[in-house]
């Protein structure tokens, strides 16, 4: 359960959604809600009830938790590379590019529990070629 402090983050559903594959008509289906709702989750025009979002992390296979907090950045189509962009579908491309956003989020939490250290490789910048 969110702690009553947290606010449900718009981004956040997108992203799972998008990484699950699922258009918003097909969550609001799965969820029981309909496509104006979910529309108006994302947009951030108002949460849902602690119910409904308890049904969508079911249906979207995410924790709970994970739809509250701070806003995830998901990467944009330009930022990252396809080899074959032409040949994905939208629906490919999206959960690819959500599964980014889980990544780099990832990472930065990582980053923010835990002390790595830094990496100690040759620095080849001066070599002719590889």
């Amino acid at each position: 359960m969110p702690e009553s402090t947290q606010i449900f983050s718009p981004s956040r559903l997108s992203i799972a959604r998008k990484r699950r594959g699922l258009t918003k008509s097909e969550l609001a289906l799965a969820v029981g809600v309909d496509l104006r709702s979910v529309t108006a989750y994302e947009a951030g025009e108002y949460p849902p009830r602690i119910e409904t979002a308890e049904q969508i992390a079911r249906s979207l296979e995410f924790p709970l938790e994970f739809f509250y907090g701070s806003d995830l950045d998901e990467p944009t189509p330009d930022s990252a590379s396809f080899r074959a962009l032409s040949k994905m579908t939208a629906t490919q491309r999206d959960m690819a590019l959500s599964q980014g956003a889980i990544a780099l989020h990832f990472n930065n939490w990582l980053d923010h529990h835990f002390d790595l250290p830094a990496s100690n490789l040759p620095d080849l910048s001066r070599e002719p070629s590889p």
